[in-house]
């Protein structure tokens, strides 16, 4: 006979045929073949003498707690009294998705919440759900019994979250025992001695003794990437980085997951317990390595110091370093989050440019960490507007001094005390510290004046102005003018020094731009609607320059940013800002630095040290238009934009033409990267995308098989009977 067994006591189990409870015993070869029954099992017994004889297959199987044949698990957690655990929540809800047994989340004793509290529970609940999971109250009982028709259903959960008593108000003649929580312990004490499965609401519940442990030994490493639904959701074009403890390592490699350490040693080798070095980590193919956690600063006393040092280990094993930075609670109450973050990262500033952009930065508050309290999408807006500030790539960082350059000036600034001085403008000096410069002597004629200059590959750009055959003089008391009266006078940054500046003397000043390709000259323009051009950068295939606008009556200038193409047409003027200075950030953006209030207002105080907060936060990045191609194999198309800038999102639209069919597309930038996308959209990237799309011919249709199939009947019987006949001739 068959039946289910819905209770175990002891050495007794009692089986449900469907018609009748009975309680059996099991045989001793199960013990012998180390086989042990468990509520759930769907069994063959011996209704005579009441002896189990076989266990039939089992759709999961659960050790903690012991059961089987589950369809969904309601793992009641407490969110306070025992307090919240994200840890163990998400453990519940992966020995769940690895038995394919459906989570359900059910929050209890909300009531025991404050106003602050409950804000922060009800963010926990939705970020579950938007990663597709069904949550709950306690106190939703309807909808909990609507939950329960026609499954198998399991509660579990931490103890002392509320399952028995969450029963009782399902149905109150269950009448189970409740318990206290352990004052000592922080937990529920075990009420619920057995496990039993109980019909409920069209469906079968299985009481079980709570838990604060979990097992996960029946998991293996390729099963990993499908435990959590974070991961399941995440576009397969994305990365996913897994860091296990040390012991862990060697077990996890995925194809799916990129393999990541949660610490390394700063020492290559040498008699160190207990350390992994940045080799050992390599010899298992890791490839992201953490390092400057906050519970290390904070308990380990670990050090800047010791963090850049381990960052140099990785970067020699070609591992990639992932700077955690990230604020405490108390930090975050007193408005420290920009200082705090602005003293963790700069380690950065120890380590050269080209290696510092391998470097991930990764922010993790620690007010954060195990409270289950997530970041709002604002909150992390406003730390990745910080990060960028991290993105100006030209102004050259050595030990702890700044060095900003123009055609006409550089200036060291020291980060720490703020003091400003400039430094002799020599090509030696140039080379030292900004490579990118290329020196030129500054080009001057008799009615043209060349002041900024920059070069890439084999084009040289030059900016200045044509002064229309004006007498130069330099500003002074002898013709009337003075500072503030020169076309310079917003140009000098964070200090009283500027160069020799000339007045502005001729209302016909027109801006002029030259470029050469090697050394011949292929444009050389002027505008009217300016009276100078300088500080200029090519910047992809763009020329970004500061233009100023003079009126000769007040000697008011007014200021901008004006972005050319390489023919010398104007794309777009940036008009809004003050600006001082304009520096490349990348190889698609531009960084202006400037404030929007008067020309006194240059991030130096009275005694002329330049303001640290004042040279970060007045500056504003900008990005270059990029290029979006296609190329196609086959027949069809791709609708797309042509041109779109970094981090704006791109739909894409594939056409084929008739009997083709779409068969594979990727999208690649202009660095050999592939690019993610979803729902025939993606993010731009800061470089120029190709989109890569073939067309195959579609398979027959139905209708058209079955044709063929006619015509090539038709044609065999036709040619059989005339076989036939020629034979019978």
């Amino acid at each position: 006979m068959k039946g289910q067994i819905v209770k175990i006591l002891s050495n007794l189990y009692f089986v449900n045929n469907g018609n009748k409870v009975y309680e059996c015993h099991s045989r001793g070869k199960f013990r012998n073949d180390k086989i042990t029954p468990v509520v759930g099992d769907y069994v063959i017994f011996d209704d005579v003498n009441n002896y189990i004889l076989e266990i039939l297959p089992r759709k999961n199987y659960l050790i903690r707690p012991l059961v089987s044949n589950i369809d969904q698990g309601i793992i009641v957690t407490s969110v306070k009294h025992p307090d919240f655990s994200s840890n163990l929540l998400d453990k519940l809800i992966t020995v769940m998705e690895h038995n394919n047994i459906e989570p359900i989340l059910c929050f209890s004793k909300w009531d025991l919440l404050d106003e602050e509290e409950t804000k922060e529970i009800k963010n926990i609940c939705s970020y579950y759900e938007k990663i597709g999971y069904v949550t709950v109250k306690n106190t939703e009982l309807d909808k909990i019994k609507d939950l329960l028709t026609n499954k198998t259903s399991v509660f579990t959960g931490q103890t002392g979250a509320g399952k028995s008593t969450l029963m009782n108000h399902l149905d109150s003649s269950l009448n189970l025992e409740t318990g206290e929580i352990s004052e000592a312990l922080g937990r529920g004490k075990h009420t619920t001695r057995h496990v039993e499965l109980i019909e409920m609401y069209g469906g079968k519940v299985l009481d079980t003794p709570g838990f604060s442990s979990i097992d996960f030994s029946n998991l293996t490493k390729e099963e990993f990437s499908k435990y959590l639904n974070e991961l399941n959701t995440i576009n397969t074009n994305n990365k996913v980085i897994l860091c296990p403890s040390y012991i862990n390592i060697p077990i996890f490699n995925s194809n799916s997951i990129a393999l990541g350490s949660q610490n390394v040693s700063m020492n290559k080798t040498g008699a160190y317990t207990g350390e992994v070095s940045s080799s050992q980590l390599k010899s298992y193919n890791v490839e992201y390595s953490l390092v400057g956690h906050s519970e290390r600063r904070k308990y380990q006393k670990e050090t800047d110091d010791e963090i850049y040092e381990k960052i140099i280990m990785l970067l020699q094993e070609n591992i990639i370093p992932i700077l955690c930075v990230g604020e405490t609670k108390e930090e975050r109450d007193n408005n420290e989050v920009e200082e705090v973050l602005d003293k963790q990262l700069d380690i950065l500033l120890k380590i050269k440019e080209e290696y510092r952009n391998r470097i991930i930065i990764a922010y993790e508050p620690v007010w954060s960490i195990g409270t289950g309290i997530i970041p709002t999408n604002e909150e992390i807006e406003n730390i990745l507007e910080e990060f960028k500030l991290l993105g100006i790539k030209y102004i050259n960082i050595i030990d702890n001094n700044a060095y900003i350059f123009t055609s006409d000036f550089i200036k060291e600034i020291n980060l720490e005390t703020g003091s400003v001085h400039n430094l002799e403008q020599s090509e030696d000096i140039v080379k030292k510290y900004y490579e990118h410069i290329d020196i030129l002597d500054q080009e001057r004629t008799e009615t043209k004046t060349f002041f900024g200059h920059d070069k890439k590959e084999n084009k040289t750009v030059l900016t200045g102005m044509d002064n229309q055959g004006c007498i130069q003089r330099p500003v002074s008391s002898e013709v009337g003018g003075t500072l503030e009266d020169s076309i310079f006078a917003r140009y000098p940054i964070f200090t009283d020094s500027y160069i020799t500046p000339y007045v502005a003397c001729n209302p016909d000043y027109k801006a002029l731009l030259k470029i050469y390709d090697n050394e011949d000259i292929v444009l050389e323009k002027t505008y009217e609607e300016y009276s100078v051009f300088s500080t200029p950068h090519i910047i992809k295939d763009y020329i970004v320059t500061i233009a100023t606008k003079i009126d000769y009556d007040t000697y008011n200038f007014q200021i901008s940013v004006v972005i050319l193409d390489m023919q010398g047409n104007i794309i777009q003027e940036i008009s809004e800002e003050e600006f001082y200075l304009s520096l490349v950030a990348g190889p698609t953006s531009f960084m202006t630095l400037g404030s929007n209030s008067t020309t006194e207002n240059r991030c130096y105080n009275e005694e002329k040290e330049m303001a640290y907060n004042c040279f970060k936060n007045n500056n504003i990045v900008y990005y270059l238009p990029l290029s979006i191609e296609t190329k196609i194999e086959g027949q069809g198309t791709i609708e797309v934009t042509n041109t779109a800038r970094y981090e704006e999102l791109i739909k894409y639209y594939p056409i084929p033409e008739d009997n083709y069919q779409l068969e594979t597309i990727n999208i690649i930038d202009s660095q050999g990267n592939e690019i993610s996308y979803n729902n025939n959209s993606f993010t731009m990237p800061e470089n120029d995308v190709t989109i890569v799309a073939t067309f195959n011919v579609e398979n027959p249709k139905t209708g058209d098989i079955s044709i063929i199939a006619i015509i090539t009947i038709m044609l065999t019987t036709a040619i059989i009977l005339i076989i036939k006949r020629k034979r019978e001739a």
